[in-house]
C-alpha cells in the first residue's frame, strides 16, 4: 500500500508504515498530519484517499480522489495516477475510465499507451487491450514486444484475419532473428494457428534457432515447448496433404518433446506447463494414444491453478487458444457446448447456460473431463447470479 508515497515528513513515513500493517484509519490520520505540512501535494490527498477507502470511510475517499484531480481534468499523468489506485483497491470501472481518458489526453505518448494497455491485459479485458496494441504495433513497429502480445489477443477476440495479417508482419521482420528470447517468442505466436508452409518453415526454424542457442540456458525448457509446437504443427501439415508417414513422424517428436518439457519446468511455471500439455494431449488425439483424455485433465488442473490476475497475461492467452484446439479435438461438440455455456454465464443468461451445460452431461456421462468442466461452470454461474443478483432482493434470495 501507500503506491504513490512522496516521503516528505515523519507523517508521510508513519502513514506508509500503518498501511503496511493493515492500520488504515491511522493511515489516514498520518497522511492528514503529512497534509497539514505541505498541503499543496496532490500524491499526498491520493494516498489519504486511499488509506480512507481501505478503512471503510468511502464518502471522504472519494472527496480526496475528487480533490487530487480537482483542475486538472485533462492531466494524463494525475489521470493515470488516480487509475492505478482506483485499480489498486478493486473499483475496476473507475479505474479504466480513468486511464481511457488519460490516453484520451495525450494519445501519441506511447508509453502511456503501453501501460494502459499492460491494465487492460493484466485485468483480461482483452478488446481495449487489443485497439491498443494494434496502435502500438502500427505507430512503433520495430517494438517485437507488441507483436507477441497482440497476437494471442486478436486470436481471444476472434480477429483470425487480423492474427494472419500481424503474422505476417512479424514473421517478415524477424525471419533471420538471432536473439534466442526474440526467436522463441515468434515462433510460439506464430504457430498459434495453422499458416503457409513458408510461414510453418520460418516459425520451425526460429524454434529450432532458440533451443540451439547458447543464450538463455535456464530458458531451454520453456524454448522446447515452443519446438514441440512446432513439431506438432509440422505433423498436422503433413496430415492434411496426405503424408501419414511423414505427420506420425512428427507427431512422435512433439510428444517426446513435450513429455521432456513436463519432466523438466519447475512445478511454479504453471502458465508454461498448461501450454505444453495442452499441446501434447493434442499430439496424443492424433498418435491415437489412449492417455489423451488423462493428459487433457492433466493440462486443466495445471490451467486452473493460474494465478487470478495472471489471466491478463501474454503466455495465458497462448494458453487458451492452445487449449481450445485440444479440447475441440478431443472433447469435440461436448467442448463446443460448454464453451457457450461459459460465454451465456458472462453475459448472465444463466438459464441458457444451464441448459447446454445439461445437454453435455447427458451427451458425455462418462467423460470425466466434460463433467469436471460442467461442474466448474456450475460453481462459476452460481457465483456469478450471486453477484449480479441485489443482496436486499425479496424476489429470490441469493
Amino acid at each position: 500500500h501507500g503506491l504513490f508515497l512522496r516521503v516528505t515528513n515523519d507523517s508521510a513515513e508513519l502513514a506508509a508504515a500503518y498501511e503496511q500493517s493493515g492500520q488504515f484509519d491511522r493511515a489516514a490520520a498520518a497522511w492528514d498530519r503529512a497534509l497539514q505540512n505541505q498541503p499543496n501535494d496532490k500524491l499526498l490527498l491520493l494516498n489519504r484517499g486511499i488509506a480512507r477507502w481501505r478503512a471503510g470511510d468511502q464518502t471522504g475517499a472519494e472527496a480526496d480522489f475528487e480533490a487530487f484531480l480537482a483542475g486538472r481534468e485533462t492531466d494524463a499523468t494525475a489521470l493515470e495516477q488516480r487509475a492505478k489506485a482506483y485499480l489498486d483497491l478493486g473499483l475496476m470501472e473507475a479505474g479504466h475510465a480513468d486511464y481511457d481518458r488519460a490516453v484520451a489526453a495525450r494519445p501519441n505518448w506511447l508509453s502511456l499507451r503501453s501501460r494502459c494497455m499492460s491494465a487492460k491485459m493484466y485485468w483480461d479485458r482483452p478488446h481495449e487491450a487489443a485497439e491498443h496494441l494494434k496502435y502500438l504495433q502500427e505507430n512503433d513497429p520495430k517494438e517485437h514486444h507488441h507483436y507477441f502480445w497482440l497476437l494471442p489477443v486478436l486470436l481471444e477476440v476472434g480477429d483470425v484475419a487480423g492474427y494472419e495479417r500481424v503474422r505476417n508482419l512479424m514473421l517478415r521482420r524477424w525471419s533471420q532473428e538471432t536473439n534466442a528470447m526474440l526467436a522463441e517468442r515468434t515462433a510460439l505466436v506464430c504457430l498459434l494457428l495453422p499458416g503457409s508452409e513458408k510461414d510453418l518453415e520460418i516459425a520451425v526454424r526460429l524454434a529450432e534457432a532458440a533451443v540451439q542457442s547458447s543464450d538463455y540456458t535456464y530458458l531451454q525448457w520453456h524454448f522446447t515447448t515452443a519446438v514441440g509446437l512446432a513439431r506438432y504443427r509440422q505433423g498436422v501439415w503433413a496430415e492434411i496433404h496426405g503424408d501419414l508417414d511423414q505427420a506420425q513422424q512428427y507427431f512422435k517428436q512433439a510428444r517426446a518433446n513435450l513429455d521432456s518439457v513436463l519432466e523438466n519446468l519447475s512445478n511454479r511455471d504453471v502458465d508454461k506447463r498448461a501450454l505444453a500439455g495442452f499441446v501434447l494431449a493434442a499430439t496424443a488425439f492424433h498418435l491415437k494414444d489412449e492417455d489423451a483424455a488423462a493428459l487433457l485433465e492433466a493440462a486443466e488442473t495445471e490451467y486452473l491453478a493460474l494465478p487470478k490476475f495472471d489471466s491478463g497475461m501474454a503466455d495465458v492467452y497462448i494458453c487458451r487458444v492452445l487449449r481450445a484446439e485440444a479440447n475441440e479435438k478431443i472433447l469435440g461438440t461436448g467442448y463446443q457446448r460448454l464453451d457457450q455455456a461459459e460465454r451465456l454465464i458472462t453475459a448472465s443468461e444463466f438459464e441458457s447456460a444451464l441448459e447446454q451445460i445439461e445437454a453435455t452431461i447427458i451427451a458425455s456421462p462418462e467423460s470425466e473431463v466434460v463433467v469436471r468442466r460442467a461442474t466448474q461452470l456450475v460453481h462459476q454461474l452460481i457465483l456469478k447470479r450471486a453477484e449480479v443478483l441485489s443482496p436486499t432482493s425479496e424476489s429470490e434470495p441469493v
